[in-house]
């Protein structure tokens, strides 16, 4: 997006962190909404890009199931979806996901390999399984590229993994039309929160392939 057209862009309601659309505040969701929200606040955080898609509850259901069954659950380390997650982001720009993604990944992985993973390294010193996931999730836009036909995983992680690089695809272009350049602060609307409540599913999984452990 030009810097003409971010400048003339609607500003973000404050409340709501969303643009254009009239979201359900919490203390207004029922139904399917308030089970919804309720899941996610339990399981993540309920950030913008899940509330813009409260208006059409059964569209945040979908979303949802794909983003918590590919994302936040299942046999892959959650530090590697992370991973993939930022690989996805830098790809489409959307600074919003870089950040959050990236305050993520220093809490879970390191500034090492946080700078490794978004090419803040040289090549030589930024080698490392995490990177390794970050790059291929970058060509994901490209069906020609020769690191997409070689994946840095094996067919048991393809499910999780990919399904993690296509969820973001989706988030990335709404949050990039819908929320601002950065998620913070917090929109007020949705209640406190922990600091680091982004990180919240950072916990080690119990399997782990190779070179996939916490800070490795």
């Amino acid at each position: 997006m030009s810097a003409k057209q971010t400048k003339n862009r609607p500003r973000v309601n404050r409340k709501s962190g969303v643009r254009f659309l009239n979201t359900v505040p919490r203390s207004q969701a029922k139904g399917l909404l308030d089970d919804l929200y309720t899941q996610i606040e339990t399981e993540y955080l309920l950030a913008p890009p899940f509330t813009l898609h409260s208006p059409v509850p059964e569209l945040l259901a979908s979303m949802w199931c794909c983003f918590r069954e590919s994302f936040l659950v299942g046999r892959v380390p959650h530090l590697a979806k992370e991973a993939v997650a930022m690989g996805v982001s830098l790809s489409n720009r959307c600074p919003y996901c870089v950040e959050a993604h990236t305050m993520a990944l220093r809490v879970g992985a390191g500034n090492a390999q946080t700078r490794a993973i978004t090419r803040d390294l040289p090549p030589d010193e930024g080698s490392s399984p995490l990177a390794a996931l970050a790059r291929w999730a970058e060509t994901m836009r490209n069906p020609r590229a020769e690191d997409l036909a070689h994946p840095p995983f094996g067919p048991e992680e393809a499910p999780e993994i990919i399904g993690t690089g296509l969820i973001f695809h989706y988030i990335n272009r709404l949050v990039s039309v819908f929320c601002d350049d950065s998620p913070f602060p917090l929109p007020s609307a949705l209640g406190p929160r922990p600091p680091l409540g982004l990180c919240a599913p950072l916990a080690p999984w119990p399997w782990a392939p190779p070179g996939f452990a916490k800070g490795k």
